[in-house]
């Protein structure tokens, strides 16, 4: 499959939001409902570690989710919330990056 394109142009098409939830629904369909749980687990997750921006980096996480589905086709190595948590934690570090070069030395 080609490569979709520069990550910073990449926005999340209806295409690849409803392979995303094929993918999240591993065959069966929830009506988004694993969306919404996987969704809610990430707020969670970022809660836990303080950030300040839990919906936003979930929502990232996703994103970037959905964009590998597109470049790939679908994500085998993994469970789906696996995957979702293995991103979500290079999520978490590159925000703590971001927060650490505004703060002034």
């Amino acid at each position: 499959m080609p490569k979709v394109g520069s990550k910073q142009n990449w926005s999340l098409s209806p295409a690849a939001l409803e392979r995303l939830l094929d993918w999240l629904d591993e065959g069966r369909d929830s009506a988004g409902e694993n969306y919404l749980k996987i969704h809610t687990r990430l707020v969670n997750y970022f809660d836990r570690k303080n950030c300040l921006r839990s919906d936003e980096l979930a929502d990232e996480t996703l994103h970037r989710v959905a964009r590998r589905i597109e470049e790939e086709g679908s994500i085998k190595t993994e469970t789906p919330a696996k995957y979702c948590y293995i991103v979500a934690r290079f999520v978490f570090l590159e925000s703590l990056r971001a927060k650490d070069k505004l703060v002034p030395l």
